[in-house]
């Protein structure tokens, strides 16, 4: 298969100890959006190689390929990127992107991604098209709507897992603040919407802004207002949210209310249908020096890990229908929030019952790494060293916990799968887990990991008890 071989300033064992922790697919795209590249990263001898990847389709599911085997077979289905020329991400700005010698006024992002985020990417692409597509309908030009489309799909690529930005990379907190997204249950939190112009931040403007703050489940107090948006608004947009212009027109912008929005909603975790693709990364295009920081749960997140397969699609319509609840007034911000309040509060009545998890990327607020030991080490025992990685439930013992219990046994552990991993704990999961297919992959290629059952994790813990 075509490699091109590359340069890189970047220590070589830094980068192989980012390969090793399975980041090892380069991400990149220019400041416009036009394009955007996939790519893994291989080494040999302290030779660095890449070969372009993209998405493809098998039995209606994406999956990744190398540009060579497709261009070589005419019965795979290719689909994304949109465009596939390489133009200059091969050569010397690819090289500066690995060297760290990107300088600040280059129009290039890029991120390092592992195959988790590639999971996350698959799991909503097809998704992300859709909306797309079915929200920008007339509105948008076909580049348009795959520029959008491009960004949202880079904006998963730096929101989950585990991602490293490459070195001096140019996409600038100040002009691209990055939205912090977590998928828990939570009594307290604000739900906020907005509704637009448009689709694409940069050019549209926001008519309206609402938020709703929840404590302890319910409902204790609502901000809403109808903003001016600095433009017309497009008639189809004006059928949709019966917002007019007449309506926003003595109103004040978005400038003006901002620090009081800001105050409602304080530090409270925030939720929101679509609110980590769109409605987060909207505000902050607007207000760039003043970008909303809160941890983001996305209610479509959820409805994807929980009801994907029972409902049509994952508007906030087809949830709402399919958990019982009554919008109202559709397309207006108040309305759309209270409905994605009880959407988010039944979703989670629903988790309990079925007894499934919405496990968090970053562990409820935190990660492996934080955990240190309670009491001294006792280096006999036969976990002193050990690296243990969990996928799934324990029963009543919550993974924070277990980890606890590793790390006082002198284990070290990892939220993700590496070669250096020496055990995968195995808990109560729907189907296979992504962990779960890395380490049996891992073993098939000669490392030494062990998959172990809950039960066997316990004796094991019991074992070492002091």
């Amino acid at each position: 298969m075509e490699k091109y071989e590359i340069e890189t300033a970047i220590d070589p064992s830094r980068l192989k100890t980012y390969m090793a922790d399975g980041l090892k697919f380069i991400l990149t795209t220019n400041t416009a959006f036009d394009n955007i590249y996939l790519f893994e990263l291989f080494e040999s001898d302290n030779t660095f190689t890449i070969e372009q990847k993209v998405i493809c389709f098998r039995n209606g599911k994406p999956y990744l390929e190398s540009k060579e085997v497709v261009e070589s077979d005419s019965s795979i289905h290719y689909i994304y990127p949109f465009r596939d020329k390489l133009g200059d991400f091969v050569g010397s700005s690819l090289q500066a992107l690995l060297s760290g010698t990107l300088q600040e006024n280059s129009n290039l992002f890029a991120t390092l991604n592992s195959e988790k985020t590639l999971d996350w990417i698959f799991d909503c692409f097809l998704e992300i098209v859709k909306s797309v597509r079915d929200r920008g309908n007339q509105l948008l030009t076909v580049k348009e709507r795959n520029r959008i489309i491009n960004e949202g799909i880079f904006n998963i690529s730096t929101n989950f897992m585990e991602i490293e930005t490459i070195e001096k990379s140019s996409r600038s907190k100040e002009k691209r603040p990055r939205v912090k997204a977590i998928l828990e249950f939570i009594a307290d939190y604000t739900v906020i919407d907005i509704e637009t112009t448009g689709l694409v931040p940069e050019e549209d403007g926001i008519t309206e802004l609402a938020a709703m703050r929840i404590r302890n489940h319910e409902i204790d107090a609502t901000f809403e207002i109808l903003l001016n948006p600095g433009k017309p608004i497009p008639q189809q947009v004006i059928d949709l949210t019966h917002i007019t212009n007449e309506m926003v027109s003595n109103q004040p912008s978005l400038e003006e209310v901002y620090d009081i929005f800001k105050e409602f909603i304080g530090d409270d975790v925030l939720v929101g249908h679509n609110i980590v693709w769109f409605d987060g990364p909207f505000i902050n295009t607007k207000m760039p020096y003043s970008p909303i920081t809160n941890k983001m749960i996305d209610t479509m997140w959820i409805a994807r890990k929980l009801i994907k397969d029972e409902v049509r699609n994952l508007k906030l319509s087809s949830i709402c229908e399919a958990l019982g609840v009554h919008n109202q007034h559709a397309h207006r911000a108040l309305s759309d929030i209270e409905a994605t309040y009880r959407c988010y509060e039944r979703l989670a009545d629903y988790a309990k019952e079925q007894g499934k998890s919405i496990e968090s990327v970053r562990y409820k607020n935190w990660k492996a790494s934080d955990i240190k030991p309670e009491l001294e080490v006792q280096t006999t025992n036969s976990l002193d060293g050990k690296v243990f990685v969990i996928t799934g439930e324990l029963g009543n013992l919550d993974r924070k916990a277990a980890f606890q219990m590793i790390v006082n046994r002198g284990g070290i552990v990892k939220d993700g799968i590496t070669k250096r991993t020496d055990y995968l704990v195995y808990g109560e999961h729907d189907g296979y887990t992504t962990k779960y297919k890395k380490a049996v992959e891992m073993q098939k290629q000669g490392h030494n990991i062990e998959i172990i059952s809950r039960e066997a994790f316990f004796a094991l813990i019991e074992y070492n008890e002091g």
